[in-house]
């Protein structure tokens, strides 16, 4: 049901909000019953329909489930939350459902007086060309033409949702027998059943064990009427009970009634597994959250050494312009006053009438002497030496 009330169908399933799923529950065999468990069983009937999950190109479930088994479940949790015990169940309906559906196309599509070639050329639009040739091949084969299968009126309702109805609406909240189940799923809208002599017989012996213990007020056990009239059960398959259980469950399941409160765990177990489903998803989000932070100060840290690098490379090699300009040093050259600044004709500047720094007698001024051819002293010569 959603927010409203209303019976959720197939086609809401692929509009549910991000993080909604449907809540199914089980019975004590292991198998979903209410409108969810139907929603379920329909959804399951897609997954077998759909070529590129459950493969056509095999005889037999078993070797199908071992390469989709993963694939199967995981689309079944992202829009159910159920007990994990249903999973055999799952795995069970969708084998069921992929063997149906082959007889459908079959019967839709396969022609036994055509010829090979006139069949592998009528591919249905919904299955892969090379899948659909394998079961041409299988359906032509001695095997195949030998392959029958058993039909109920249930429809698409299970025997487990019918005996859970058949539960709830009993005076006493007791479970269907194994033949009342049957009886109840084989006949048709008018009443009548398929079988009548098998029905009859159903109904006598129903009779006889109504008034029996009620420890015997159980699906099946050994001896029943059901297993009198229509034989023993297949190894690992209950008739008239639905897939899930074996018959080791069942004729086993009479200890079960005496935990009739672990019922109520259904329910409790499916919240403690969506519990764990979000502690996983918020260690997801820490990890992710941590992931991030230590990326952040692996950054910082990259950037405070680009920073010290710079800084130290900068103090070993000064560039000349950021220099400050120096004021121009006066330099004593010869006891002659000098500027080391010099004019832009690159010649020294000499200021006007400048005089020596330490005045001595016969000396002139600089200025005077300019016109003088030598101004540097001659050397001293010996007497009687010719220059």
């Amino acid at each position: 049901m959603d927010e409203n009330g209303e019976k959720l169908k197939l086609a809401d399933l692929w509009n549910l909000p991000q993080g909604q799923r449907v809540v199914v529950d089980c019975n004590t065999q292991g198998q979903p019953i209410g409108n969810e468990g139907g929603l379920l069983a329909q959804f399951l009937g897609t997954i077998a329909r759909n070529g590129g999950i459950c493969t056509l190109s095999y005889k037999d479930w078993r070797y199908v489930q071992k390469d989709a088994n993963d694939d199967i479940i995981a689309q079944v949790k992202e829009k159910f939350l159920y007990p994990v015990r249903i999973e055999k169940w799952i795995m069970k309906s969708t084998g069921r459902k992929w063997r149906d559906y082959k007889c459908d196309l079959k019967a839709a599509h396969f022609d036994e007086h055509a010829s090979l070639k006139e069949l592998y050329k009528k591919v249905p639009e919904d299955v892969i060309k090379d899948q659909w040739i394998y079961l041409v091949d299988f359906w032509t084969s001695d095997e195949g033409k030998l392959r029958s299968s058993r039909t109920h009126t249930a429809g698409t309702k299970s025997f487990a949702r019918v005996a859970e109805e058949m539960r709830k609406y009993d005076p006493q909240k007791k479970e269907p027998q194994h033949v009342e189940v049957y009886l109840k799923t084989h006949v048709y809208k008018d009443r009548t059943f398929m079988d009548r002599k098998t029905a009859n017989d159903l109904k006598k012996k129903l009779i006889e064990t109504s008034e029996g213990s009620t420890s015997q007020r159980k699906i099946a056990w050994q001896g029943d009427p059901y297993s009198e009239i229509i034989g023993k059960d297949k190894r690992g398959y209950v008739r008239g009970v639905g897939m899930g259980p074996t018959p080791k469950d069942i004729l086993n399941s009479s200890c079960l009634r005496r935990f009739e409160g672990l019922r109520m765990t259904n329910f409790d177990e499916t919240i403690v597994e969506e519990n764990i489903r979000q502690m996983k998803e918020q260690m997801e989000r820490l990890k992710m959250q941590v992931q991030d932070q230590n990326k952040i100060i692996l950054d910082q840290n990259k950037s405070i050494a680009e920073l010290k690098y710079m800084v130290q490379y900068l103090a070993n090699n000064q560039p000349m312009q950021l220099l400050m300009p120096v004021e121009p040093n006066i330099q004593d050259i010869g006891g002659i006053e000098k500027f080391s600044k010099r004019n832009t004709s690159g010649s020294a500047n000499f200021g006007t009438n400048s005089k020596l720094k330490r005045p001595m007698r016969s000396k002139e001024i600089i200025s005077d002497a300019s016109s003088a051819r030598n101004i540097h002293p001659q050397p001293h010569c010996p007497l009687g030496s010719t220059s």
